[in-house]
């Protein structure tokens, strides 16, 4: 039979007992019971900024959709204006996604640049695209003039207006970027070039090359965070 292994303790002093009825002081539950508690609520700690981004977004697709469907009877109104616009809206919602997918905060002088870039370069497509159809009758060679002539043109042009709007020095700017960007260019455009030669309508030139441009500044913005 086992024997009885109680162990027998004496009789506490007062200062035990304050010890062990009183709170426990440095211990992790007494901080605990001081600490101030922050209850999140999904949705009420939303960036402002990302709000406002994706409120761009939606009037952009809502004004890409609109003037999607108006496009046949624009163009037969002003195949420049109509290009004109298809382009300004494009090259707006190419920056919108850089700023929601990349920087992640609304810039809207970056956005206000972007849609008067689109202007330009809608207008410059436009006119080159169509100068060369008449002037160059073979497609190959079309194709050729196209990345020889109209690619680091219509990118020095691009380059001189960033240059003008941000107040670079435009000498700088251009050999830092120039040929950098050109050389790159050549992943792409030449593929576009020659799909839009060979496959498209004329009409359809413009609004085509403008959205790869979207999907294009995009992949270069990820790129390059």
């Amino acid at each position: 039979m086992s024997k009885d292994t109680t162990l027998e303790l004496g009789p506490l002093d007062k200062d035990d007992e304050k010890r062990l009825s009183g709170p426990l002081e440095g211990s992790t539950l007494h901080k605990d019971r001081h600490r101030p508690r922050h209850v999140h609520i999904n949705g009420q700690n939303n960036n402002p900024q990302q709000v406002a981004i994706g409120a761009v977004i939606a009037s952009q697709i809502a004004s890409l959709v609109l003037i999607g469907l108006l496009y046949p009877r624009l163009y037969s109104i002003s195949p420049f204006g109509s290009s004109a616009i298809v382009s300004t809206l494009l090259c707006g919602f190419s920056q919108g996604l850089l700023q929601l997918i990349v920087h992640r905060r609304l810039n809207p002088s970056a956005l206000l640049k972007f849609y008067c870039w689109g202007i330009i370069n809608g207008l410059w497509t436009k006119w080159w695209t169509s100068s060369l159809s008449v002037i160059v009758p073979s497609i190959p060679l079309r194709i050729f003039c196209d990345q020889a002539i109209g690619n680091p043109t219509n990118l020095l042009i691009f380059l001189s207006f960033v240059s003008y709007w941000d107040g670079r020095e435009i000498e700088t700017y251009f050999h830092q970027t120039y040929f950098k960007m050109l050389k790159t260019s050549y992943i792409i455009w030449p593929f576009v070039s020659t799909i839009q030669f060979y496959l498209l309508d004329p009409r359809l030139i413009v609004p085509f090359c403008s959205v790869v441009n979207v999907f294009w500044t995009v992949i270069l913005g990820i790129i390059t965070g």
